[in-house]
């Protein structure tokens, strides 16, 4: 067990579809300086996957968030939030999201 409340490890499976076979999965997630979380796994095919990921939230209804990782299957993704930020909290139940993912291209607006 690690004793830093900053350090996770994980283990588990990664069940994706038909067509491809069930891998397990190892990882170890830390908490970077300024506040950036860390993931690195590798699964049972030797596939090592690197996250880096940030949110930062100026006031309580905004936020703005980005992500970049890569995976040797895959190689380079990222995804960010829009130009004004990324999340608006309307009130507590509804929000209104808008980002750019790099594997889609494209742009939206998504409510939670």
């Amino acid at each position: 067990m690690l004793s830093n409340t900053s350090q996770l490890s994980n283990i588990g499976l990664d069940i994706t579809n038909e067509e491809q076979q069930t891998r397990g999965i190892f990882g170890v997630r830390y908490l970077l300086p300024l506040l950036i979380d860390s993931t690195v796994r590798i699964d049972t095919d030797a596939d090592l996957r690197i996250i880096l990921d940030r949110e930062v939230q100026p006031t309580e209804r905004l936020s703005a968030f980005g992500e970049i990782q890569y995976d040797m299957e895959s190689k380079w993704e990222w995804k960010a939030g829009s130009a004004i930020g990324s999340a608006i909290m309307i009130n507590k139940w509804f929000s209104l999201v808008g980002q750019h993912y790099s594997e889609f291209g494209g742009r939206g607006w998504n409510k939670n």
